[in-house]
């Protein structure tokens, strides 16, 4: 038969059901379920997953049982909503989905791309964490969003903000290393 459907238990109390194909796309929930199978029978009836809000939680398994389903992740059914799409990407950065995390940062970038880079809704820690992620090769254009949004934040004396911007000041293009001037 059939295994029965992984559940998890979100901060605010919220209960979701997850296919085990699913749910073994994130290498946290793959190690809850190889030890429930394999050392402690039944300790897990509930994952409970203490840092993660059910709304968020909730959107990210959707996106893994279509994953499952379909065989690749669908970017276009994250959102258009930079903090809905931040809060996807904070949820999968916790449940250690990798690939859907780098496709929510690079989908914040793009939805802050169209504003002044004051005016992007992107938090500081989610430009700082798509400036280092690897394997995400943003458009020049993109990279100098983040770079000119980051560099305005970091004029506050944020280290962080600027050690991530700095290395950007020698970059092969003139619009990336103007944006990481400003």
């Amino acid at each position: 038969g059939r295994a029965p459907p992984v559940r998890l238990r979100a901060a605010d109390g919220a209960i979701f059901e997850i296919g085990v194909e699913a749910a073994r796309l994130s290498p946290v929930l793959s190690c809850v379920l190889e030890l429930d199978g394999d050392h402690l029978p039944g300790a897990f009836e509930e994952v409970p997953l203490p840092l993660v809000r059910g709304p968020a939680l909730g959107r990210v398994l959707g996106l893994c049982t279509r994953r499952a389903a379909e065989g690749s992740w669908d970017s276009r059914r994250l959102g258009a909503d930079e903090a809905e799409v931040e809060g996807l990407a904070w949820v999968a950065d916790f449940l250690g989905i990798d690939r859907l995390f780098g496709l929510c940062l690079a989908k914040v970038v793009a939805l802050s791309v169209g504003r002044r880079p004051c005016e992007a809704a992107a938090s500081t820690r989610a430009l700082r964490r798509a400036l280092a992620q690897p394997g995400l090769r943003l458009p020049a254009e993109h990279l100098q969003g983040v770079l000119s949004a980051l560099g305005l934040r970091g004029l506050a004396g944020d280290e962080d903000v600027l050690a991530a911007v700095l290395p950007h000041l020698s970059h092969k293009e003139t619009a990336v290393r103007r944006g990481a001037l400003v």
